[in-house]
């Protein structure tokens, strides 16, 4: 049997942790796991010299969206080269757009995952800002650069209300997932204890 897990949150939600979190926990089930971080994967892919991958850095540094076909490209290459039918999957961080999420939901259904969840962990704006920034605040120097300002902030939780929102409508909706309204406001441990209870 192969799951796949699809986290979405808002900047603060703690969604890579939770991500994380189910890595560590199936993996202990004895489960083989891939995990796909949508940030990871580009971050890595714009530290190699080339053409793409100059394009890349600087939308990245723009603190853009990548163009649908360069996340695709780079979900599609692990599940083409590493799924073999039997690895449960972990998605953060992907399909940020309608076009994405609904290529992203058929290549699943074309491989035979037999199940999709799509975990949303939710917390309020005010909730998302105090914790971005404690988190800039811990992190000093190493902070990025759209976490120091209030305004850097909302501005990024506006983008999430227009553009993934409607991500997560679609799954919502979408008859081959399992979706997963997760209570992001409790402790880290607690927020685990909701995702472990839809596994069962």
């Amino acid at each position: 049997m192969a799951n796949a897990y699809i986290f979405y949150g808002k900047a603060g939600s703690g969604k890579g942790t939770q991500a994380e979190m189910l890595e560590a926990y199936l993996k202990s089930q004895g489960t083989e796991v891939i995990s796909v971080g949508q940030g990871s994967h580009f971050r890595s892919f714009a530290k190699n010299d080339g053409y793409v991958q100059g394009l890349t850095r600087e939308t990245l540094d723009s603190g853009q969206l990548m163009p649908a076909f360069m996340p695709i490209y780079l979900w599609s290459k692990d599940l083409v080269e590493k799924f073999t039918g039997s690895q449960h999957f972990i998605f953060e961080g992907v399909a940020r757009v309608l076009e994405e999420a609904s290529i992203l939901s058929k290549a699943l259904q074309y491989l035979k995952f037999d199940k999709v969840f799509v975990f949303h962990v939710h917390i309020t704006d005010e909730t998302a800002l105090d914790r971005v920034k404690s988190r800039a605040a811990l992190d000093g120097n190493k902070a990025r650069a759209d976490d120091l300002s209030d305004v850097s902030i909302q501005t990024r939780l506006d983008a999430y209300k227009h553009q993934v929102m409607p991500i997560v409508e679609y799954f919502m909706q979408n008859q081959n997932t399992t979706f997963v309204e997760i209570n992001g406001e409790v402790s880290v441990d607690a927020v685990f204890e909701q995702i472990k209870q839809k596994l069962a």
